[in-house]
């Protein structure tokens, strides 16, 4: 067990470290802060999403391959755009405000969780 989970933190450790190589300043954003520049149509924004969510797929990869439970079970047959992300991180905080303040990364990986979960 203890494997599993340390396995699983290196792949979010991964994930977030591929998104902040995009841009220290996103990688630092609050939720709130993220989606703010995400709909002034900032284009780093949209680039650290598509990092973000791109390292959560990869992590994803190497769970499935190492027979290890997944971040989250979205469908492999969609592709999502970053609009997409973008409206899942934000219907995710109108039900769960709380966590607006949340770094963007952590938030966003919850709000797949919750959108897509494993069963």
């Amino acid at each position: 067990m203890t494997t599993a989970i340390s396995r699983i933190g290196a792949s979010v450790l991964v994930c977030l470290a591929l998104a902040g190589a995009i841009g220290q300043a996103e990688a630092n954003q609050t939720a709130s802060q993220f989606l703010t520049s995400f709909r002034a149509r900032d284009a780093r924004s949209v680039s650290f999403l598509v990092g973000l969510t791109e390292g959560f797929g990869w992590a994803n990869a190497q769970l499935r391959a190492s027979n290890q439970r997944m971040l989250f079970c979205a469908p492999r047959d969609v592709g999502f755009t970053p609009l997409q992300h973008a409206d899942i991180l934000a219907a995710y905080l109108r039900r769960q405000p709380r966590r607006s303040d949340v770094d963007v990364g952590l938030v966003m990986l919850a709000a797949l969780a919750e959108q897509f979960p494993c069963r």
